[in-house]
């Protein structure tokens, strides 16, 4: 197994288990708000705050894997008609277009984050950079998985693509 490999492996499960965390700690943290809202009669302030929160870092983190995985929408039928070398063009052009647009949105994503660096979230009191940084780190990410997706479908056999 070579090293990329290995790493890749590696980042899939951490995804996997941070995803499960931070959707694990939101179901908990809405389920405590009901409770306390209509059994208590007391809300608390801060768990729809934390749910918004994870569910922002959840769902970026969860499109880098979903990226990998090819589970997002995509028009495979017409590209399967096509010839090996044309099927694999198409990829490595759509993932060079694809990487393209995500170094410019991790790159404004990195530049928005300046504006939040003394802001703090309302109930937490937690810094909103930490919240908005998840656009350049999970973009920044999606690059990478683009360029091994660029990898992949240059060294897939011939018999396998066909």
């Amino acid at each position: 197994m070579s090293f990329i490999n290995l790493v890749i492996r590696s980042v899939d499960r951490f995804l996997k288990i941070v995803i499960s965390l931070m959707i694990g700690v939101m179901l908990f943290v809405v389920v405590l708000q009901v409770f306390c809202r209509y059994v208590l009669h007391s809300a608390l302030v801060w768990p729809e705050e934390l749910s918004r929160f994870l569910m922002i870092w959840s769902g970026m983190l969860a499109a880098i894997y979903a990226f990998y995985e090819g589970s997002h929408v995509g028009v495979t039928f017409l590209i399967q008609r096509f010839r090996r070398s044309v099927r694999i063009s198409i990829i490595v052009i759509s993932q060079i277009l694809i990487s393209i647009f995500l170094f410019f949105l991790t790159l404004e994503g990195t530049t928005v984050l300046r504006q939040f660096l003394d802001l703090k979230s309302a109930a937490l009191r937690i810094p909103m950079v930490l919240v908005y940084a998840a656009v350049p780190v999970s973009t920044f990410f999606m690059i990478l998985v683009s360029l091994k997706l660029i990898q992949k479908a240059l060294s897939e056999p011939p018999n396998v693509a066909s």
